[in-house]
């Protein structure tokens, strides 16, 4: 999968095959690979996939991501606290929350190494959660209590972007999911030596997707 992930970036470095074009691709490359399956959903490995889809800005945005987590980190470390004095006592406290955060990334980042899971949305929706928890957490209350409050405008129109892109991927994975389903019921079919049933359901999985 290493070795497919890096032909198909040196193959299009620009702008990788696309987000999602693994599948597709994969069977094209699979003659100049030594062991492995016929076809895969995901290279398991977070770098080979972002340079197979995406090239080098793919490549690039995931050095910014660990350029900035790192920067977070450096905020995130902790500063012993007087007891008597409560805007220390609460930066400790953002302080720890951040080291947890921090820890959690630590174990995706292992497992993106050896599964890469952003392709499930539940993933992508954690990761975000995790580096706006890491933001909050790492900010000095000292600091931020100089800051004017931030306006509501601007949160509620990233929030309204955030929701349109959900949208957005909600609606094609519902028709995948539709066409999985039909395709597994035909399957069963054919199991059962109901070939017709089986040729039918197909079909209409293939009209779905």
């Amino acid at each position: 999968m290493l070795r497919a992930g890096w032909l198909m970036g040196c193959e299009r470095p620009l702008v990788g095959y696309g987000p999602g074009a693994i599948p597709r691709i994969y069977p094209h490359y699979r003659a100049q690979l030594s062991g492995g399956t016929d076809d895969v959903l995901q290279l398991h490995n977070a770098p080979a996939q972002y340079w197979a889809e995406l090239g080098l800005p793919g490549i690039a945005a995931l050095i910014l991501l660990l350029i900035g987590v790192f920067k977070l980190a450096r905020n995130a470390q902790f500063c012993g606290a007087g007891s008597g004095d409560p805007a220390l006592h609460s930066l400790a406290a953002s302080h720890l929350r951040a080291q947890a955060v921090l820890i959690a990334f630590a174990g995706y980042a292992v497992m993106s190494l050896f599964d890469y899971q952003l392709d499930v949305p539940w993933f992508i929706f954690t990761v975000a959660a995790l580096l706006v928890m890491l933001r909050i957490s790492s900010i000095d209350p000292a600091v931020s209590s100089t800051r004017t409050t931030v306006s509501a405008v601007p949160a509620r129109l990233a929030g309204g972007l955030l929701l349109a892109g959900l949208a957005a991927m909600a609606w094609p994975t519902a028709w995948d999911l539709r066409a999985r389903q039909l395709f597994s019921e035909a399957t069963d079919a054919r199991e059962s030596g109901d070939t017709a049933a089986f040729v039918a359901g197909v079909e209409r999985a293939a009209a779905v997707a």
